[in-house]
């Protein structure tokens, strides 16, 4: 959201954006060409800013779990990888009658 909104700005060319963010030009460009679904995916999710990947489950009752027990991993000071998250969503997809691997992923 940051860099689109560096962009809105107009105060610095593209190329000096790009830079700035050590990304590649082409990389700015492809956010520009999606920004509309950029900006509907961070309204829908509330996801941090910051966020360079949003993949959601096909449960949004395993999210809502998910997401709980994370803020609440970290608030504990727990260090949580990929893996340790793929696990836990493995866990309460099987607690919550998912059962299919695949939805997960």
């Amino acid at each position: 959201m940051e860099i689109l909104k560096a962009v809105e700005r107009g105060t610095k060319k593209k190329c000096q954006i790009a830079k700035m963010y050590k990304i590649p030009a082409s990389t700015l460009s492809t956010l520009l060409l999606n920004k509309e679904k950029i900006i509907a995916s961070y309204k829908k999710t509330n996801a941090s800013p910051t966020v360079k990947c949003l993949r959601l489950s096909s449960y949004k009752d395993v999210d809502s779990a998910l997401y709980a027990w994370y803020k609440q991993m970290k608030n504990s000071g727990a260090e949580i990888n990929k893996q340790i998250l793929h696990n836990q969503a493995a866990r309460i997809a099987h607690s919550l009658g998912h059962n299919e691997e695949k939805e997960l992923k």
